[in-house]
């Protein structure tokens, strides 16, 4: 099983990912790793060689949020698990499906989690490219997440919770 969380800014998603990384068999990555939400849309529809996997794998493992992780995953063991999978070409979602299964693996765990603010607005991806997805949306009032982030780290971080409105 994977478990996806997204919502806005000051929703609740990091307590959410608190909550469902202490079960005993989720290994939730600690950090906002922007799969869906940045590299997601450099490869959206393409479909990847073993080549151009690896090489995305290469930009996941240096972004600045899974440097700083314990247990990220070698981009040799995320190659096995493709390469397992006896496919010729990957999407994207299966390059990050890979990724976050051999973090799992590493941790001695079941199922994966993942929590990224935004992950909402690649929800059809997120759930069209994986099987058991459960994915989880967290809503909190546009206006109390505004003004939280005003509030948070003395105020100097922007939040436009129009974004969020329909």
């Amino acid at each position: 099983m994977r478990v996806v969380i997204g919502g806005a800014q000051r929703s609740g998603t990091s307590l959410m990912r608190s909550i469902i990384g202490s079960h005993s068999e989720v290994a939730m990555f600690p950090y906002d790793l922007r799969l869906w939400t940045h590299f997601g849309p450099q490869h959206k529809g393409e479909s990847l060689s073993l080549r151009e996997a690896e090489s995305l794998l290469e930009r996941i493992v240096s972004d600045k949020k899974a440097v700083i992780a314990d247990d990220v995953p070698e981009p040799s063991e995320v190659r096995a698990l493709l390469e397992k999978s006896a496919k010729v070409v990957f999407s994207a979602s299966q390059v990050f499906d890979c990724f976050l299964e051999a973090y799992a693996i590493r941790r001695r765990k079941l199922w994966w989690g993942l929590k990224t603010p935004w992950n909402e607005f690649h929800a059809s991806e997120i759930m069209d490219g994986l099987s058991d997805v459960v994915f989880l949306h967290l809503i909190r009032n546009p206006l109390r997440s505004a003004a939280s982030a005003k509030h948070a780290e003395g105020g100097s971080w922007f939040y436009d919770p129009f974004i969020h409105i329909g």
